[in-house]
């Protein structure tokens, strides 16, 4: 089980950047790494959950994982789908928790 803490970002003040978000590249590479460097293109469970910084787009860096099943976004920044054809196998996309206002992209999945 994955557990989650709760981050508060206060607005920057002054001339100091906002924390990117984490990209979706850098998502699966921290993934693999906390996996034993398990190669993302033969994975069939990813879990990009709760990431500090969050995930706060979808890209097509997702394409790379062609045999995942079940592929976990649940609990970052994500406010839009994007269409994913790589992913032929898909049976399980978790995109709870995040910032989602339309349902899209769908059609070319699974």
């Amino acid at each position: 089980d994955v557990s989650c803490g709760l981050f508060l970002q206060q607005k920057p003040t002054g001339s100091s950047p906002a924390m990117p978000g984490t990209n979706c590249q850098k998502a699966i590479q921290l993934w693999s790494e906390k996996n034993e460097g398990a190669n993302p293109e033969e994975a069939e469970v990813v879990k990009l959950l709760c990431l500090s910084p969050p995930i706060e787009k979808m890209d097509s860096s997702l394409n790379q994982l062609v045999n995942v099943k079940h592929l976990a976004l649940s609990t970052n920044c994500i406010d839009k789908m994007i269409s994913l054809p790589a992913l032929k196998n898909i049976e399980i996309l978790s995109l709870g928790r995040n910032m989602i206002k339309k349902i899209s992209g769908l059609e070319e999945i699974g």
